[in-house]
């Protein structure tokens, strides 16, 4: 190995730190790296930030750190220079540029928040070597690219885990590669062997199979680019998320594993609206009623699954709905069929509570304003218009957003159906899972008079289905719905386990 010695001058002070270039592997983390040094020259994190910080940091009259100062991912609590000058390569370009190479395969505009997990996630195998690489947090990887085990935040001596955050602040590590209840993590013999072991390139994590697919997607970059995944579920929930993705681009290996909507794929060029009624634009400030179109598709929906649910669901349950009224000074416990559905009416309602089962609640349009119908999901049905914007109708951020970033701007009557397509069958996909979650809360609340008023018991997206939307931005391409089942929780389970007291 050939070992470099840097000299540091601080204040007068000369100091000596051993390390060497080759002890850096692509895409090791930052974590790694900075661990990697504390482990071989014997210093602290306040050390770190000594040595490697920005001017800012130098500046500081106490060892107080903020959490923006030890972000790992940005890096910006530490000087360019000083990690050159030191060891030997720019530490923090190298991180940000393999983070954009990595987001570049995939959604651009989508920020790195979305796929890198802030919670510390390790493989019990690469870290007893002292390595960690940022695809360890990467979300839609679940198992170590190299070793194919499942990643882990836990400690297997105290089982409590290192309660810390991705951060050299936020966490609750004292010392390298050790345990806040002293276990060590990294093996005992690396005290003499971590030289010539960080420098061996037998973990160049670029050659496992999984990474090696990952960048495979660049040849399908111009659908990879058109797949929306949603920023408002959690990845690391979910087994397989990258096979997933790697499923939704390589259409060739679907299989009956995962379902598959598609459209027309002359679904761009269909148009659903008459030009003499709503003029040249839709959707624009000038009309009474500029976004009424989107709303009552979207309301039709509702209704129509509503509807199944009245026919099939509560069929059996017409004296329930009967004795279902305002009044719940009783004591004794209802009918957790019609307590489900009259909640998930009240959820996407937008109102305390469904008294009325057949009946709906009638409210305004929100004027000038992209009205979803659905007030709990506004913010994300938002965004996901913004990605059709930006790409299907080629409009700017900056020109949507404006002084009035709620306005619908420009939408022709040639796009208006792809617009009404995805919307509905997201809207479906969401209106499905909530009334599962609150069958599972009527079942859990069985034999009880439990009433929740402006309040849901549950995340909002808790047990949702896996799915992607690919965006059709070419007149011959085809809109896409891909939904992965959970088998473990369906409504048809859950109402299996249900029983209603008025029909025992």
């Amino acid at each position: 190995m050939k070992k470099l010695i840097y000299n540091h001058t601080e204040e007068n002070l000369k100091r000596t730190f051993a390390w060497s270039s080759s002890w850096y592997h692509p895409y090791e983390s930052a974590w790694s790296i900075f661990h990697k040094f504390m482990f071989a020259n014997k210093v602290t994190i306040n050390d770190l930030f000594k040595i490697f910080g920005s001017e800012s940091i130098q500046n500081k009259r106490s060892n107080v750190w903020s959490k923006k100062d030890g972000d790992l991912f940005t890096l910006e609590g530490f000087d360019e220079k000083r990690l050159q000058d030191i060891l030997g390569f720019n530490l923090k370009a190298n991180i940000i540029e393999e983070s954009a190479t990595i987001l570049k395969i995939l959604i651009q505009k989508h920020h790195y928040k979305v796929f890198y997990i802030d919670t510390f996630r390790f493989c019990p195998e690469c870290i007893k070597i002292g390595y960690h690489s940022t695809f360890h947090q990467f979300k839609l990887f679940n198992t170590c690219p190299l070793h194919n085990k499942p990643l882990s935040s836990i400690c297997p001596s105290c089982g409590g885990g290192w309660k810390n955050e991705y951060n050299l602040i936020k966490n609750e590590i004292k010392h390298p590669f050790q345990c806040q209840c002293g276990f060590l993590f990294i093996n005992e013999d690396m005290a003499r062997m971590f030289a010539k072991t960080w420098s061996s390139n037998s973990h160049d994590i670029r050659d496992s199979s999984l990474v090696t697919r990952l960048f495979e997607l660049n040849a399908h970059s111009e659908k990879t680019k058109r797949i929306h995944i949603s920023d408002c579920i959690d990845l690391t929930n979910y087994e397989n998320p990258f096979e997933y993705l790697y499923l939704t681009v390589n259409s060739k290996e679907e299989n009956t594993k995962h379902i598959v909507y598609k459209s027309s794929k002359n679904i761009n060029k269909i148009k659903c609206l008459d030009k003499k009624l709503l003029s040249k634009y839709i959707f624009t400030p000038r009309h009474k009623r500029p976004n009424k179109e989107l709303y009552f598709t979207l309301k039709a929906t509702y209704k129509s699954i509503a509807r199944h649910f009245r026919k099939t669901i509560l069929k059996d349950h017409k004296k329930c709905i009967k004795s279902y009224n305002r009044s719940f000074t009783h004591s004794e416990s209802i009918c957790p069929f019609v307590s489900a559905y009259a909640h998930w009416r009240g959820h996407i309602e937008d109102h305390e509570i469904n008294w009325h089962v057949h009946t709906y609640r009638k409210r305004k349009i929100a004027e000038n304003q992209v009205d979803f119908y659905t007030r709990s999901d506004s913010d994300y049905f938002f965004n996901i218009y913004i990605e059709l914007m930006t790409g299907l109708y080629n409009e700017k951020d900056e020109t949507i957003y404006g002084n009035e970033p709620s306005i619908l701007h420009y939408v022709s009557p040639d796009n208006l159906t792809i617009t009404k397509y995805t919307f509905n069958r997201l809207f479906a996909h969401l209106l499905h899972n909530y009334l599962l979650n609150w069958l599972i809360v009527a079942h859990n609340d069985m034999g009880k008079s439990v009433h929740y008023f402006y309040s849901r018991p549950f995340m909002k997206y808790k047990n949702l289905p896996f799915y992607t939307i690919v965006y059709p931005f070419k007149d011959n391409e085809a809109a896409e719905f891909h939904i992965w089942p959970n088998k473990d929780k369906t409504i048809e389970n859950i109402l299996k386990k249900l029983k209603c007291p008025n029909n025992s």
